[in-house]
């Protein structure tokens, strides 16, 4: 059975859900299910599945926990019964958002081979600048509107690695990126991204001096914490940034590359 985050229709999943369970020789039928949700009409999921009733959202959660899905899976069923059941256009789109943030969208994952983009902080930086307005295929224009300017030899290189790569192509009279948002996933372990980390975090310490004050932002927290709410604001930073990207995503009028960087580390050993 597919993920739950692949579906947009929480009677389509309820169907397949109950189905995969049959053919597994598991007792999940109708009357099954209905008795679990303490509901004493008979027809009442069939109702459901058919899209002549529709669910609470305390009915929602009780079914989420019939069905065992944890926590991430469970807030992705309770959005998709709202984006199913919303009855307005602006409450579509605002659940729909939602689902698009807990998905991973059109996101491409790079496999460990294609993170050679990581090579250097401009590689990545070209892919999005083709993607402005107005953008030339002049290689030394290109290598101007860097900051800072890595030279013309340089982005040579990189426009010539990254269409051999097929992250790019050219289309026409300019350069187009050839795949959707790119991520390189949680956690990954890799040389490239390490090094491509180290020059993005040297470039924001370079940008306090190289930008005003309404070109950047720069914030910083100190927190007492344990284990547990560490991993928890590591979870935050993750869904944040894939809201980020999903707003790239939507984008359709760019006009500028912006770097946003994310570090959380120990200042003190553990103290226990």
């Amino acid at each position: 059975m597919r993920s739950i985050f692949e579906y947009t229709d929480f009677r389509k999943f309820l169907h397949d859900f109950l189905e995969s369970k049959k053919a597994e020789g598991a007792p999940w039928s109708h009357r099954f299910l209905q008795a679990r949700l303490e509901v004493k009409s008979s027809g009442y999921l069939s109702n459901v599945l058919s899209g002549k009733k529709n669910i609470s959202e305390e009915q929602a959660r009780k079914l989420a926990a019939i069905l065992s899905l944890k926590k991430r899976e469970l807030e992705y069923f309770i959005s998709l019964v709202n984006y199913n059941q919303a009855e307005t256009l602006e409450e579509r789109t605002r659940f729909f958002r939602e689902l698009r943030e807990f998905s991973l969208g059109t996101y491409a994952k790079l496999s460990p081979e294609r993170l050679s983009l990581f090579k250097r902080w401009y590689y990545v930086a070209l892919v999005e600048l083709v993607q402005c307005r107005g953008v030339s295929m002049d290689t030394e224009v290109l290598a101007k509107q860097l900051i800072p300017n890595p030279g013309v030899a340089a982005v040579r290189d990189a426009l010539a690695d990254l269409l051999e790569w097929g992250f790019i192509q050219k289309q026409q009279h300019r350069f187009v990126r050839s795949e959707p948002t790119l991520s390189s996933g949680d956690d990954i372990q890799s040389l490239a991204v390490a090094n491509f980390q180290r020059e993005t975090i040297d470039l924001a310490r370079e940008a306090m001096d190289r930008f005003s004050l309404a070109e950047r932002d720069v914030s910083c927290l100190t927190l007492s914490l344990s284990a547990e709410s560490a991993q928890r604001i590591k979870q935050e930073i993750r869904n944040f940034r894939k809201k980020l990207l999903l707003i790239s995503e939507e984008e359709h009028n760019a006009d500028r590359v912006i770097q946003c960087n994310f570090q959380i580390y120990p200042l003190a050993k553990n103290s226990r």
